[in-house]
């Protein structure tokens, strides 16, 4: 299943329900080309995540750290964290995505295998993510489980659930078994990073729609405008003014599925100080104009 516009949350968590109460995991093949911005934006969920590459080239932005993965490497990414992926190789960048909940990996609520060997592994306690690639057998093996995850899933015969309940458990053991010196050396400074970091998000959020000034932004998080900027494009590597317009269209595209708005009210209500600047952004960034976007819309959906 291809996923093309993710829903998000004013606090940028993804509420795209993955699978169910009784078998809470997901799996999701994405194409980046498909989606509306052409790559998928900053988001978190509560789930945890691991992807394999299956086309191309993808670049995976995981808090402040930049990891660009080939075909056939995968990554892991915590619960809570923020994250983004952009393609490297045009219009064939894909990769199989495994959204779980750690529920799975605890067998029941208060067993010794949560306590001990998830609880301290996931959220903060944790790594914010960890790559796979095809060099240490551990990795390697990890990579295979997952594809075996995925083809069960596929083909769903009976007794899938329990097939891939067993891989992800000896994908959490061999995971949990490599990266416990990591979190041992894991700093104060990245927690910190992190919070500055959603504090300036969850800011252009809540105030999107008005006029934002950088001085701002950075009165927020108490740095001066020219750290806030600096600070802002070593943990995104993107600039404010870029997220922020990113974040107007992301919310502009909502209003054009959902309302019957005009063009210049929604320009308007997104933050946007004019019709033809919001026009003009919006086919930069999409490639078509939000007329001709809504109209390809409610077509796609008669």
């Amino acid at each position: 299943m291809q996923v093309y516009d993710i829903p998000i949350s004013e606090n940028k968590k993804e509420e795209t329900l993955h699978g169910s109460y009784e078998f809470p995991m997901e799996i999701y093949e994405t194409k980046l080309c498909k989606n509306i911005l052409g790559f998928i934006n900053w988001h978190w969920h509560d789930e945890l995540q691991f992807c394999f590459i299956t086309e191309g080239r993808v670049s995976f932005y995981v808090n402040s750290e930049n990891f660009t993965l080939n075909k056939g490497e995968g990554i892991y990414i915590n619960k809570g964290i923020l994250h983004m992926a952009k393609p490297l190789s045009g219009n064939d960048s894909s990769y199989i995505c495994i959204d779980t909940d750690a529920r799975l990996f605890s067998l029941f609520s208060g067993s010794i295998i949560e306590l001990k060997y998830v609880n301290p592994f996931i959220g903060p306690a944790g790594i914010p993510g960890m790559v796979l690639r095809n060099e240490e057998k551990w990795q390697i093996n990890i990579l295979k489980k997952l594809k075996t995850i995925h083809k069960c899933y596929i083909k769903r015969e009976y007794g899938y659930e329990i097939k891939i309940c067993t891989e992800l458990l000896s994908i959490w053991r061999l995971l949990i078994l490599n990266s416990s010196a990591e979190i041992q050396n894991k700093s104060l400074k990245m927690n910190t990073d992190y919070i500055r970091m959603k504090d300036i998000m969850d800011y252009i959020h809540l105030n999107y729609f008005k006029k934002i000034t950088l001085e701002m932004i950075a009165d927020t998080v108490h740095l001066s405008k020219h750290e806030c900027c600096r600070f802002f494009k070593r943990m995104s590597n993107t600039t404010i003014f870029d997220y922020l317009i990113d974040y107007r269209i992301t919310r502009a595209i909502e209003l054009l599925h959902f309302s019957n708005f005009n063009i210049s009210q929604i320009a308007y209500k997104v933050g946007f100080s004019s019709t033809s600047f919001f026009i003009y952004t919006f086919k930069r960034k999409t490639s078509c104009t939000p007329a001709e976007y809504r109209v390809k819309n409610v077509k796609n959906k008669k």
